[in-house]
């Protein structure tokens, strides 16, 4: 009987550690994705002429790495740390602009 308690103890502590580390792994490669394609298009901006969409571009790349720290900081399940969802992080930004004028509506 105390073999089958231990066993199914063990079995618990090593299911979580798998959890965490498959939760884990999804949160560094979703940050890795959204906040290098939001640096690699901070990079690309300065070869925009135009200075409204350089603004656009810097902002929209600002936007994706807050929304992806936001995202990883409140997520209580994985699924809104998908990469196939959304690969080129518009959905992102835009969520969370969307989310930032709901702030300030509550705010203000």
């Amino acid at each position: 009987m105390e073999a089958v308690i231990v066993t199914a103890l063990v079995t618990i502590v090593i299911e979580q550690r798998r959890k965490r580390a498959i939760r884990r792994t999804l949160e560094l490669a979703f940050l890795n994705h959204h906040i290098r394609n939001a640096i690699t298009q901070m990079s690309m901006a300065q070869y925009v002429a135009d200075p409204h969409q350089h603004e656009r571009l810097v902002r929209e790349a600002v936007d994706r790495i807050s929304e992806a720290l936001f995202r990883i900081a409140n997520s209580a399940d994985l699924t809104g740390l998908s990469l196939e969802v959304d690969l080129q992080g518009m959905q992102l930004t835009y969520a969370g602009e969307a989310r930032e004028q709901e702030d300030k509506k509550k705010a203000g």
